[in-house]
């Protein structure tokens, strides 16, 4: 662990944000006031980053620490030179002892999380080596920009993860460590910057806390794995946080903003998601409202408009439309789908997949949200619409908005519209029985939000909490169907959005929660023994099959070719110095995921890696001395690139050569010493 890069990610983050906040009114509270400047300032940070890309000022974390401490040294200056210091009064009050729980959890979260990938020695599947190449590249060049399009997870992939990454890569020589640590820490933020959100979305610190810590437990919600995505979901957070903070001062606009803009340039699939999110918020505050919400509306202009002129825009100058989107692996008009994602394996899935929680699941994202946090979910839908038809039930014609419109418009309109016949290796009764199940979970959010939307204009006192209850149920109706896609035209990878699935299930949970320990009325005791009882069974039915999940030994990615390949890398990573030059003809990701260096961008490398084989061993040594490669590995990766006769006679020449020492081998891994 390098304690520096953790100070100087804090510090940094914390400046920022305290620089970027200083122009609004921020929360009174101690605690939420700085865990939000972390949030803030992690926005703000990858707005900054594409901002001096953009001027093509070096990515260098000199410059952003100077930027982070700058505007807080400055203020402290100040006021130590007034004797304004102020003197901390440790009183503690109910929110306070609410968030203290809150870090408790955001705690165990980090444990599972950094347990788990810390738990076997490599990077896991596929992304987090081509990730490691892009961190690399930015850590080096100290650019986001890359002249021969060589990497996966930059230019014209949006920038922002591999920006974070390789900045702060600079402060340590480990890229593997950094990817592992970092990925797992912002991925549990989410849950202080959710906590938070939801405070303000509701305007109650239980309910916050509760959904809070049902967030965390949900098997669908962020594994450790590390990607673009892992950074995506805790700007939601931040963003919408911003958002609502916009109800007690109209200066938030321009944090929400920027917040918005940072969230747009992380990653593909999630930029869009979030643009849907936001839009259905904003399209459901202004039928609420009755009004435009031009405050909304300009925070989510400015947000776009940003993440066009720092990134999207220079990107399709120099690639094209079709170019950009090619480049980050969306598909529009691809075969029957309208709009989706190159190359994600879709499937159905049934009312099992969501009750029941598995504790062996996908790594990339997890499926399941357990049967008591479903089971809650399911009851507060039903609370909702008996609720709603108790108040509304004189009025015959609304009844039959709110269930016959959905009941039938719902299965008639998506059929007829986007769904396609079942094909291999998806069967018919799977495809059948996952659209019954959706079409019934659809008509049911549809019936709860049309009744809370007629009682809510119905009611003389718009309050608060029947907003807050409105959005999370638009939501939930646009994740679930976004879930249940795979056999429609219009989708945006279907099993990356559970995660975003997870999130209005969790809020709207806290209705059931609040329902069921409601029934005790004033008997305080038993409210407490039926809260306990619920918080273990979620415990035992979602955070549990989640925690398996993440500390399980996960694969290393399906280009490695035995066992033997992958134990030769890890005895690299442990045993030569970090940035050691280690040459191979394959294993670009393999060399740099393991902390060692082989320039993959560069021309020469490049030619040399596609045509350099055929070489005498002489050759290839002498090339190799001119770059000041000190190593050189033939794996198993080699064998399957040029075949296994022409490895094993490229390996009896260079072992016959002298021109290079045999350091470690083994019948997949072949590690030499150039001479």
């Amino acid at each position: 662990m390098d304690i520096s890069s953790i100070f100087f990610f804090l510090a940094v983050l914390l400046g920022i944000g305290y620089s970027a906040s200083r122009f609004v009114p921020e929360s009174p509270n101690f605690l939420e006031r700085n865990l939000m400047r972390l949030g803030i300032g992690l926005g703000a940070f990858l707005f900054l980053s594409l901002l001096l890309n953009l001027l093509r000022i070096p990515l260098d974390w000199k410059i952003f620490l100077a930027i982070g401490l700058a505007v807080p040294l400055y203020s402290a200056f100040k006021k130590i030179k007034n004797f304004d210091l102020p003197i901390p009064i440790l009183r503690l009050s109910k929110y306070d002892l609410r968030i203290i729980i809150m870090m408790l959890i955001f705690a165990v979260s980090m444990y599972i999380y950094t347990h788990g990938a810390f738990s076997y020695p490599y990077l896991e599947d596929d992304d987090s080596w081509s990730h490691a190449m892009s961190a690399k590249y930015v850590s080096d060049f100290k650019t986001l920009f890359e002249a021969k399009n060589n990497l996966h997870y930059i230019d014209p992939y949006p920038p922002a993860y591999s920006a974070l990454m390789g900045i702060i890569h600079q402060t340590n020589s480990s890229v593997y460590w950094t990817l592992k640590f970092f990925n797992a820490f912002i991925i549990s933020l989410s849950v202080i910057f959710f906590y938070f959100f939801m405070n303000e979305f509701t305007g109650d610190y239980n309910r916050a806390l509760f959904s809070t810590f049902a967030l965390a437990s949900v098997p669908a919600f962020l594994s450790h794995f590390i990607w673009s995505i892992s950074l995506s979901i805790p700007m939601y957070f931040v963003s919408l946080y911003c958002l609502e903070k916009m109800r007690s001062d109209k200066k938030w606009l321009y944090l929400s903003a920027m917040m918005i803009s940072a969230t747009l340039v992380i990653s593909p699939t999630h930029s869009t998601y979030f643009g849907i999110f936001f839009a259905l918020y904003y399209i459901t505050k202004v039928i609420l409202e009755r009004n435009l919400q031009l405050d909304y509306a300009m925070a989510g202009i400015f947000g776009v408009f940003g993440s066009l002129l720092l990134w999207w825009g220079p990107m399709i100058i120099k690639h094209g439309i079709y170019g950009t989107l090619q480049g980050v692996g969306l598909a529009v008009g691809r075969g029957e789908t309208i709009f989706g994602v190159i190359g994600t394996v879709e499937k159905y899935y049934t009312l099992r997949d969501f009750l029941i929680a598995k504790s062996t699941n996908m790594i990339n994202n997890p499926i399941g949200i357990g049967m008591f946090l479903s089971l809650l979910a399911a009851i507060a839908l039903i609370v909702i619409l008996t609720d709603n038809y108790k108040k509304l039930r004189s009025n015959k014609m609304i009844l039959i908005l709110g269930f016959f419109i959905p009941v039938l418009t719902v299965p008639i309109t998506l059929f007829s519209l986007f769904a396609q016949k079942p094909g291999n290796p998806l069967n018919h009764v799977q495809f059948f029985m996952n659209f019954k199940f959706m079409i019934f979970g659809l008509t049911l959010i549809l019936a709860a939000l049309l009744l809370s939307l007629f009682q809510y204009f119905k009611s003389p006192e718009k309050q608060i909490w029947q907003k807050w209850k409105i959005i999370t149920l638009v939501w939930l109706f646009a994740m679930f169907y976004a879930v249940n896609a795979a056999n429609f035209q219009i989708k945006i990878s279907a099993f990356r959005a559970w995660m975003l699935f997870a999130i209005p299930m969790s809020i709207i949970s806290s209705e059931g929660m609040w329902f069921l320990i409601g029934k005790f009325g004033r008997f305080r005791a038993l409210k407490y023994l039926a809260a306990g009882f619920l918080v273990l069974g979620i415990i035992f039915t979602s955070a549990a099959q989640k925690y398996s999940v993440n500390t399980a030994q996960w694969p290393p990615g399906g280009f490695w070719t035995s066992y033997e390949e992958i134990s030769g890398y890890v005895w690299l990573k442990d045993n030569l110095p970090p940035n050691t030059k280690v040459f191979t003809f394959v294993n670009s990701g393999a060399v740099i995921g393991m902390d060692k260096y082989i320039c993959r961008w560069c021309p020469d490398e490049m030619a040399f890696q596609e045509n350099g084989f055929k070489n005498s061993p002489a050759e290839i040594r002498k090339w190799l001395n001119g770059k000041n490669y000190e190593y050189f590995v033939i794996d198993g990766g080699t064998v399957k690139k040029f075949g296994i006769n022409e490895t094993n006679l490229k390996l009896q020449e260079i072992a016959s050569s002298g021109d290079f020492m045999l350091v470690r081998q083994n019948p997949a891994f072949f590690l030499f010493k150039v001479r």
